[in-house]
């Protein structure tokens, strides 16, 4: 799906992939869900049983920059973990409510400055909030 791939792509250079501690097979023309960090599962909700990514996990992969708003693209994303990342500033994007079911969302000992997003209420399914 290239809107997958392209908020995928976004991801990483936003955050300065080229600089984490891990981006194994990112960009490198296999699917998202072969690689490092990324989680994916069958969707019968989906046509023909397609893969989705439903988890993200970034932990202290020294992640820079900001989040994008392409974030909100993911929205299968039951897991979001972008903690331990000391060089990911900036504010968090509304978009991050377009994420209805995320569930576990971590952004703990990072540089993420402003507000917690009004959106974030629209994660209806979200359980676990590490700020």
């Amino acid at each position: 799906d290239s809107d997958l791939y392209f908020a995928m792509s976004t991801l990483y250079f936003s955050t300065n992939g080229e600089n984490w501690i891990s981006d194994e097979n990112w960009l490198k023309g296999v699917s998202p869900c072969n690689w490092y960090g990324v989680t994916c599962s069958s969707s019968s909700s989906v046509d023909n049983n397609v893969q989705v990514i439903i988890e993200l996990d970034l932990e202290q992969n020294s992640l820079g920059g900001s989040l994008p708003i392409e974030i909100g693209m993911l929205s299968t994303l039951q897991i979001l973990n972008v903690g331990k990342n000391s060089r990911l500033g900036s504010s968090l994007p509304s978009e991050i409510g377009k994420i209805s079911s995320l569930e576990y969302f971590s952004i703990h000992n990072s540089n993420i400055t402003g507000s917690l997003p009004s959106e974030i209420g629209n994660c209806q399914n979200l359980q676990y909030l590490d700020l």
